[in-house]
């Protein structure tokens, strides 16, 4: 052993003996022991014993001012010690770091205000949870390997570095680890076989590095009103069908997951969610979660991202924010195309709570504004449908010619030339769908007035009741259904048009 160790140790043990308590127990000597030494004992195993350490006695070495002169830089180390009563360093300041190697804790560890290093805990059995509202901790925390019944509380917590959840187990019902208000200067990890039985909770919190779930199980994860200045991480989560996963008014930098990891239809709400890149990934192998690696990316897609959206709870499936955001990712990206698609699918998630002839409608004006070019098909449609209608009733003898008048003698009728133009159906439709078009026959042919409906086709006798197709009142309402029709279609084609010419 070194001679400053020897220096250190026996210094250490003197003050023990002369503030705390002449009789210490083995146990205690050994803390004290491998506090003052540079150098680390091999670490225990779980079947080691774990004899009692006095929580007072931690609290007066945490805090005593002369005492931490003789600690080393390494902090105090608690090796395979079982502390009976609560660990009390509320409102202290602790100028070494605390590391716990395989200890058990039988009553809440309370850091609540406390000014203190890096903390550790390793393989430790936590009964009554960490209770450090408040806490301001200028290193990182570790709670690796850890398994703790009561809730860990940093609520308001101000800690400059990471926070390190690795293989822990918090067998906590309700709130297992809460972060409202945190600040916390670097990572968060909640990876390699983590598990929550409670739930998650941040809110309000702001993390500088990234916000991890990786290769773990967790019950309820809740985020509101949070910033993560780095990636938001779900990956390799396991049965993420008994997941819940809640980001409200979330800000992150990247949101990265994969499709294995997604919770069931119902268990998500991305209402607020914000973010500068989406990235999906391939599946996460073990190998990838043990080794904190990412899996390859995936293209973005669209309808990927569309069943993401989808997998909302209903009565927040139709809020605006979640699928603007992506359509908005998506136009910046240089996917105009995912991004009017996107835009569509929440038009129609919209329609589904009007009526069915308005949520046809709007259906329709919402497949026009993906793809505006799409106006050509009903164009096309409009076209063939009059041509059918106007063919019939000429068949049955329903247009007349306007150019026809009345001999003042005998009343008879006459025609005023003999090469007056034939009616074509397929032109009288045209002239009349499309604006502007005029090619002599609208204004020469109209639905005569006296014409009694007739079958199209005697022959076919279950036709009898579609003659009113040939009827005066229906032919005219129809044409100026054409008209009206064939304005708007116009208008939307010389939008399409226009925004064409824009790109």
């Amino acid at each position: 052993m070194p001679l400053l160790d020897i220096i250190r140790e026996e210094k250490l043990i003197q003050l023990a003996r002369e503030r705390y308590d002449p009789n210490l127990s083995d146990a205690e000597l050994k803390v004290l022991r491998d506090s003052a030494s540079s150098e680390d004992p091999p670490v225990p195993d779980n079947n080691a014993p774990r004899p009692e350490v006095r929580a007072d006695f931690l609290r007066w070495l945490a805090t005593d001012p002369e005492a931490t002169m003789h600690i080393d830089p390494k902090g105090i180390r608690v090796y395979a010690a079982t502390i009976p009563g609560m660990l009390n360093l509320q409102e202290c300041l602790v100028r070494s770091t605390l590391c716990f190697f395989n200890c058990k804790f039988l009553e809440i560890i309370n850091f609540y205000s406390a000014d203190m290093r890096s903390i550790y805990f390793f393989d430790s059995l936590l009964y009554g949870g960490i209770f450090a509202d408040g806490v301001k901790i200028h290193g990182a925390l570790f709670l690796r390997s850890i398994q703790s019944e009561g809730e860990i509380r940093l609520l308001g917590a101000r800690i400059d570095h990471d926070i390190d959840c690795s293989d822990a187990k918090l067998v906590v019902k309700g709130i297992a680890f809460g972060m409202d208000g945190a600040k916390i200067g670097g990572y968060i990890f909640l990876v390699n076989g983590f598990e929550s039985e409670g739930e998650i909770r941040l809110v309000g919190a702001e993390i500088g590095g990234d916000l991890v779930f990786r290769g773990g199980k967790v019950t309820e994860v809740y985020c509101q009103n949070i910033i993560v200045k780095g990636d938001l991480i779900w990956q390799g989560i396991k049965k993420p069908e008994n997941t819940y996963f809640t980001l409200v008014g979330a800000n992150v930098k990247n949101f990265r997951d994969d499709l294995e990891s997604w919770p069931n239809k119902e268990n998500i709400i991305l209402d607020g969610l914000v973010y500068e890149e989406l990235t999906l990934h391939e599946h996460s192998s073990e190998n990838n979660i043990k080794a904190s690696r990412l899996s390859p990316e995936l293209p973005l897609d669209a309808r990927e991202r569309i069943k993401w959206l989808m997998l909302q709870q209903e009565d927040r499936r139709a809020e605006a924010q979640p699928w603007m955001q992506l359509s908005k990712h998506l136009e910046s990206k240089g996917d105009r195309k995912g991004a009017k698609h996107v835009v569509f699918k929440y038009r129609c998630l919209q329609a589904q709570e009007s009526w069915l002839l308005r949520r046809w409608w709007r259906m329709f004006f919402a497949w026009m504004e993906e793809n505006p070019l799409r106006i050509g098909w009903t164009i096309f449609g409009t076209l063939v449908l009059g041509t059918l209608v106007f063919a019939g009733a000429m068949r049955s003898g329903a247009m007349i010619e306007t150019a026809q008048i009345q001999s003042k003698q005998d009343e008879s009728i006459k025609f005023i030339s003999a090469h007056y133009p034939s009616f074509q159906p397929i032109i009288y439709t045209l002239e009349n769908a499309v604006p502007l078009v005029k090619l002599g026959i609208d204004e020469r042919w109209i639905p005569d007035v006296q014409h009694k409906p007739q079958p199209w086709f005697p022959q076919i006798g279950w036709l009898d009741g579609l003659k009113w197709f040939n009827s005066y009142g229906f032919l005219v309402w129809f044409r100026w259904f054409l008209i009206v029709w064939g304005w708007v279609q116009a208008t939307i084609f010389a939008a399409a048009v226009a925004d064409r010419f824009k790109k």
